[in-house]
């Protein structure tokens, strides 16, 4: 089985997708059977920032994370990213039972309206977007693990569609699904419903007007009909 942090380093990306807690099993079963299956180099965002982050940072990625763990270990551990957090701005009530959480179509549009961003990718750079799903909490009206990772998939081919350029969607880690008696994620467990996450990569043509994606975005939000 492969090396995540090889296969970041040997494939040719513009745009890098991180899925928060995205069991590889659980993503070939709801979202695509094609994906590859590697190993990751940590059992929890903290650690995968770490292992990581170096690796980004000397690319000269920006950032974007509706994930505060990011911004934090980036300074904690003095990665040098350019991190672009989301979650202050956009953190909102849209988890069940009215949880905060980000919904992963305000991320795309936040991502989609920045001109640092095409920019970027314009000039050869590379961006990273890192969802918070389909970790807790889960989507309003997505009760389950499945159908919240099934939402923030969508909103990541969404998203990398309307980029355009060569992407991969990944995860950080994975989830314990009642493994071991366990939910959840724990830093420094090595076990496969941990560290095994999916790798799926593929080309989307020069974007789209940016009009017609924010409009798709905001029907996933249900601000139009």
């Amino acid at each position: 089985m492969r090396d995540q942090i090889d296969m970041l380093q040997q494939t040719p990306w513009d745009v890098l997708i991180i899925l928060d807690a995205c069991r590889a099993d659980t993503f070939l079963a709801e979202c695509d059977p094609g994906a590859e299956t590697v190993r990751s180099p940590a059992s929890c965002t903290r650690d995968w920032v770490r292992a990581a982050g170096p690796l980004l940072a000397e690319r000269g990625v920006r950032y974007y994370t509706a994930n505060s763990y990011v911004t934090r270990d980036n300074r904690r551990y003095r990665l040098g990213l350019d991190v672009a957090p989301l979650y202050e701005r956009l953190t909102t009530p849209c988890g069940v039972g009215g949880a905060m959480t980000v919904h992963p179509y305000q991320v795309n549009l936040v991502v989609q309206a920045d001109p640092a961003a095409r920019q970027r990718l314009s000039k050869g750079g590379a961006i990273v977007v890192h969802y918070v799903q389909p970790h807790a909490p889960r989507l309003e009206g997505a009760p389950g693990y499945a159908a919240t990772l099934r939402i923030v998939y969508g909103a990541a081919r969404q998203l990398c569609a309307a980029l355009g350029g060569r992407w991969v969607i990944t995860s950080d880690h994975g989830e314990l699904l009642g493994e071991q008696g366990r939910w959840g994620h724990y830093c420094g467990m090595d076990c496969d419903a941990l560290r095994l996450v999916p790798w799926l990569a593929g080309e989307a043509p020069a974007a789209p007007a940016a009009r017609v994606t924010v409009l798709d975005n905001l029907r996933h939000l249900g601000y139009v009909a």
